[in-house]
This record gives structure tokens, C-alpha cells and sequence, in this order.
């Protein structure tokens, strides 16, 4: 938006009403972790470890303003436009879950999407 100035957006997934309109859920599981039952059953310390470092940064996110989140990471890592990279932070923590699992719905819209983008790519 930025660089191209009016933008008209034809589905705009930044926002909870957005993600409703686009894929009939309130929230989308666009970052998860996922794993094997066969390593989740050799590495259950490893994965109660990942979950709860996950869900505190998810903590630490809602709790500090997007400038505070953008502060902590290195300059390397939002390139040459910080404010683009904060403007999008902090539309990106409204729409970061509370729950610590996928739901049915959310797996299933998640899944629907990747088939879509798999097709789409052959």
C-alpha cells in the first residue's frame, strides 16, 4: 500500500472480519507447529518445550505495541522499511489466537487452503 499507493484489495486477511469474509473463520492457522505421533511420542519434553516458548512469545506479543515487538528483533530481520514491518506487527497480533490448539474448523479451513495453493502451483 505504501509503495503502490490506493491499493484495492479484493480480500483483505488482516483483520478477524476480513478472515471471516474470506475463509468462515475468525482466525486462520497460518503458523503451527506440527509433528509426527511417532516423534511426538519420542520427544514430549522437546514439544511441551516448543509450545510453551511459542505461547509466551504469542503472550509477550499481545501484551507489548507493535513499535515495543518490533524493537526486540534485529534490523536484519524487517530489511530497509521498518514501519512497514511494524504497521503489519501490529495488524498481525490482532489476530493471534488465545487457544494452544487448532481447532476441527480452523485444521479443516487450513487444509482446504493448502489443496487450493498446491493445485494452484502445478
Amino acid at each position: 500500500e505504501k509503495r503502490f499507493g490506493g491499493v484495492r484489495l479484493l480480500a483483505d486477511t488482516r483483520t478477524r472480519p476480513g478472515m471471516m469474509n474470506v475463509h468462515g473463520v475468525g482466525a486462520f492457522p497460518g503458523t503451527v507447529l506440527m509433528a509426527s505421533p511417532e516423534w511426538l511420542r519420542g520427544h514430549g519434553a522437546e514439544a511441551g518445550k516448543l509450545r510453551e516458548a511459542v505461547m509466551a512469545a504469542m503472550t509477550f506479543m499481545r501484551e507489548h505495541s507493535a513499535e515495543e515487538i518490533t524493537a526486540k528483533m534485529p534490523a536484519s530481520h524487517y530489511g530497509e522499511d521498518r514501519g512497514a514491518y511494524t504497521a503489519a506487527i501490529g495488524l498481525g497480533v490482532g489476530l493471534l489466537s488465545k487457544a494452544d490448539r487448532v481447532s476441527e474448523e480452523m485444521h479443516r479451513v487450513g487444509m482446504e487452503f493448502l489443496e487450493v495453493a498446491t493445485d494452484e502451483r502445478r
